[in-house]
């Protein structure tokens, strides 16, 4: 299926307060790295010739663990844009190299949670999920809400018969409640607690060579990961089916578990934009989340 030019935007807060819209015809590298796991996802970014007063105002010191900037990008094709990342910037600094000026981005989801996130309390006894909501809601500041919890941790963790005293980072805490069968993970700012044997409701994403594949799946033990063209409306969790004609054996209905996209965009450069997912097969299959 041939796609529409590729475009962007990006929107970063600066200094001021105030927030910077990036889009074409500025050329910009864009890289996200998304997986299931207890880590934020991260984007780097680099931004070729902002003027000056946009430099300066976007400049933001790595060691400056008290300011939190928002950073948002989207990604897609012929002006449908898609939320591929939001976070916080971690770092931005700007360099001159040859007649350029680069602008660099390093952001992060949820990263004053990972860094911060911590809880010293004692809760009363309650469900599971209410001790889930209540650590959350206790580092808020963090910016990361809630996005959804499984039903089905009522059934699977213990009822919480006693006040519980919870000390130490809060993704640690939450994990120790509902074990090693869930995965907890930010996406957009959002927690989510979800069975590694559950995947999102909605529809099934097609992977095929008409939808964007443009090489042959590989097999990492219990994963597959594949490379497709730009494909900006993939989430974590969902289910993708797979339609490979040069791996058959491979076909079938996945969860996705990672999601990887490295685009530069520019008016004047043709590009193979890319997007790596990684997918996980259940024999069993997919409850809904």
């Amino acid at each position: 299926m041939l796609k529409a030019f590729p475009c962007y935007q990006i929107k970063a807060q600066g200094a001021n307060g105030n927030i910077t819209t990036v889009e074409l015809p500025f050329t910009s590298e864009i890289s996200i790295r998304r997986e299931i796991q207890r880590a934020p996802a991260e984007a780097d970014v680099t931004i070729y010739n902002l003027n000056m007063n946009s430099r300066e105002n976007l400049y933001f010191d790595r060691y400056n663990f008290a300011g939190y900037r928002t950073f948002e990008i989207y990604l897609g094709y012929g002006g449908q844009l898609t939320l591929c990342f939001k976070g916080n910037i971690m770092e931005c600094y700007s360099v001159r190299k040859g007649v350029n000026f680069e602008t660099h981005i390093n952001a992060w989801d949820g990263g004053a949670y990972y860094v911060s996130g911590w809880n010293s309390r004692t809760y009363n006894n309650s469900s599971p999920t209410a001790q889930i909501k209540a650590l959350q809601g206790e580092v808020a500041e963090s910016k990361v809400e809630i996005g959804k919890v499984s039903t089905l941790v009522e059934d699977d963790a213990n009822e919480i018969l006693r006040p519980q005293c919870y000390y130490g980072r809060t993704t640690d805490n939450i994990q120790n409640i509902v074990g090693d069968q869930y995965d907890t993970f930010v996406e957009n700012e959002k927690l989510y607690v979800m069975r590694k044997d559950e995947a999102k409701n909605g529809a099934v994403t097609l992977i095929s060579a008409e939808t964007g594949l443009i090489e042959t799946p590989r097999k990492q033990e219990y994963t597959l990961e594949v490379t497709m063209m730009l494909e900006p409306r993939l989430q974590i969790g969902q289910l993708a089916e797979l339609k490979s004609i040069t791996a058959p054996r491979f076909n079938g209905t996945y969860k996705i578990i990672g999601v990887d996209h490295n685009a530069t965009i520019s008016e004047n450069e043709s590009n193979q934009n890319k997007t790596k997912v990684v997918l996980l097969y259940n024999a069993g299959g997919f409850k809904n989340f």
